[in-house]
């Protein structure tokens, strides 16, 4: 949006537009992971478009976990909480979030 303007109104919209586009993300994953089958490869390559765009956003990581079990590759899946794990405890001090935790306990209670 206007490349070439740093106004702040701006810089306002540049947020905005992002905001819209990882929603969008984060739908286009979820709708992918809810069909499976053959559309659980679009519903990774978007989960880890999330999570390289936004690494502290753990909605993304979800998708992720769920697109790697669903296709077969539950540890890979667990190795992806453990990656989110350790960021967030690292950078943030904090551990994931409820979701996030439970999701990881079903994970682990399939295997």
């Amino acid at each position: 949006f206007l490349p070439e303007e740093d106004a702040p109104w701006v810089q306002e919209q540049r947020r905005t537009l992002d905001e819209v586009e990882l929603r969008a993300l984060e739908c286009y994953a979820a709708a992918s992971l809810g069909i499976g089958g053959v559309e659980l490869p679009g519903a990774e390559r978007t989960a880890r478009r999330l999570v390289e765009r936004e690494p502290f956003r753990e909605s993304g990581y979800r998708i992720l976990m769920q697109a790697l079990a669903e296709g077969g590759n539950v540890a890979a899946a667990l190795q992806t909480y453990d990656k989110l794990s350790g960021l967030l405890r690292e950078e943030l001090g904090v551990s994931p979030s409820p979701p996030t935790q439970e999701l990881h306990a079903q994970l682990l209670a399939a295997t």
